[in-house]
């Protein structure tokens, strides 16, 4: 990493690796650093928001699992859940990028 730390790209893919090991943590830090080097990256805020996405979904199932949950928040988890896209991470055209 010392030979290009100033390399968006670099780190784009590093994401991308990270994602596809499942360490999402990792994945989303490296394209957060990408971004600082170059904000214009489409593919990298799509990627992260793939993440944050998963991320979300992840949370409101956890959330189901909890006691004492009121009707009205419970229903609006599932609503919640309906509207959430089902995401893959990354895409195939991510990791070309």
């Amino acid at each position: 990493m010392q030979a290009v730390p100033g390399n968006p790209l670099f780190w784009s893919r590093l994401g991308n690796c990270n994602a596809l090991l499942n360490h999402p943590h990792q994945a989303a830090d490296d394209y957060e650093h990408a971004l600082t080097l170059n904000p214009q990256l489409a593919i990298v805020r799509y990627n992260l928001a793939i993440l944050r996405i998963k991320e979300a979904r992840a949370q409101l199932i956890t959330a189901t699992t909890g006691t004492g949950l009121p009707p009205a928040v419970s229903a609006e988890i599932t609503r919640l859940l309906i509207a959430l896209p089902r995401v893959q991470t990354p895409t195939a055209q991510a990791i070309s990028q």
